[in-house]
């Protein structure tokens, strides 16, 4: 086989057109056995050659798609001569491309369509349908070259493209809400190790709710990578820019469940109300200073608490405050201020005292202390 001294070298194959191998070569005798390498790593060998052209790849071995039933998985291959025949399917990460059945049911396809409007020789963007299942999940990508590829021909998809990395949100809490501080999992897959880095570069943001961040993890300069932190993130400190991002992860080893601790999301209000708001949660897995590198992992429902209490003045009853029982210490404090404007926000109930003119039977000794 054809040698290379670059990060990536070549395989012979494929359809029709492209440039001839090496000059002198007339296609016949016996075939070759070529071997297809993505950033430096074997990735699989050529079975039949219909044509003696040249093909290099240079994708990735690492891609990412977000759990959603709505908003389709597309990955995206580099390279060189790339032809429009070729077709990517999933098998288990522990099997092997070519030999390993090909997993199915897991996308509305089993194998990917390529969008011919976006792809060319040298990239091509190969669509596998939206998920029918929103969990994490971890596959192995295998690409057929054949030109005639379908679920059940396992030998044909005989080149390994690296791992997909189905990814989600989870929280230390059934449901989370405002003021209340949680744990943020990022789920980098279903199977250890997982596809997030483990070099310890991996940082996280909570954005404001966009369709624009629901672009494909390689293509997310104008989704992730431009959208700034939520100024509804109150702590610990994080994102000084939309790309200048601090918080590490409670284990920077952990490539699996990448978890943040401690963080805490301000209530939105609505109408002198607090409401439930849906937020983007966006990760970048290393080289975070780039916009590019930053993509969507999942997304994350912040709730509002529902407050019942007295309906008339100088009446004796209980303030509730509703949530999960799950979500709320037993040591919580409440103190009851005066809002005629509904102009009170977080800061205010910090800063506020309590006032036995308007309250009796629930004191308070200190703007934090009450009983």
């Amino acid at each position: 086989a054809e040698s290379s001294t670059s990060s990536s070298s070549s395989l012979r194959g494929g359809g029709g057109g492209g440039r001839a191998a090496e000059e002198g070569e007339d296609g016949g005798g016996e075939e070759e056995e070529d071997v297809l390498v993505s950033e430096g790593f074997v990735v699989g060998s050529v079975s039949q050659i219909s044509d003696r052209r040249l093909v290099t790849i240079t994708s990735s071995s690492s891609h990412f798609c977000f759990a959603s039933l709505t908003v389709a998985c597309r990955l995206q291959i580099t390279g060189s001569s790339l032809d429009a025949a070729y077709t990517v399917g999933l098998v288990d990460p522990g099997g092997t491309c070519g030999t390993t059945s090909l997993e199915t049911g897991i996308f509305d396809q089993d194998t990917s369509t390529l969008d011919t409007n976006l792809s060319t020789a040298e990239m091509q963007v190969h669509a596998l349908g939206t998920l029918q299942s929103d969990t994490a999940a971890s596959y192995k990508l295998c690409l057929c070259t054949s030109g005639s590829c379908g679920s059940s021909d396992t030998a044909d998809f005989s080149h390994d493209l690296g791992a997909l990395s189905i990814t989600a949100v989870a929280a230390s809490v059934t449901f989370v809400y405002a003021g209340l501080a949680f744990d943020l999992t990022v789920q980098c897959g279903g199977t250890a190790p997982g596809g997030c880095s483990t070099a310890g570069g991996g940082r996280y943001k909570i954005a404001d709710r966009d369709p624009a961040n629901d672009a494909d993890a390689w293509n997310s300069t104008l989704g992730c990578g431009a959208a700034a932190e939520t100024v509804r993130h109150m702590a610990p400190a994080n994102c000084q820019t939309s790309v200048g991002c601090m918080h590490r992860s409670a284990d920077p080893a952990d490539g699996l469940t990448p978890t943040w601790q401690g963080v805490l999301i301000a209530g939105r209000a609505a109408n002198g109300q607090h409401v439930p708001t849906a937020y983007d949660v966006c990760y970048c897995d290393g080289d975070c200073a780039s916009p590019h590198a930053w993509f969507k992992v999942g997304g994350l429902n912040v709730k509002a608490a529902t407050v019942q209490g007295p309906a008339a003045v100088n009446t004796r009853d209980f303030v509730r405050v509703l949530g999960s029982q799950t979500s709320w210490s037993a040591t919580g404090v409440a103190k009851l201020l005066p809002d005629a404007t509904s102009a009170l926000r977080d800061s205010g109930c910090f800063e506020g005292e309590q006032s036995s003119n308007f309250v009796l039977g629930h004191s308070c000794s200190s703007t934090t202390s009450c009983s």
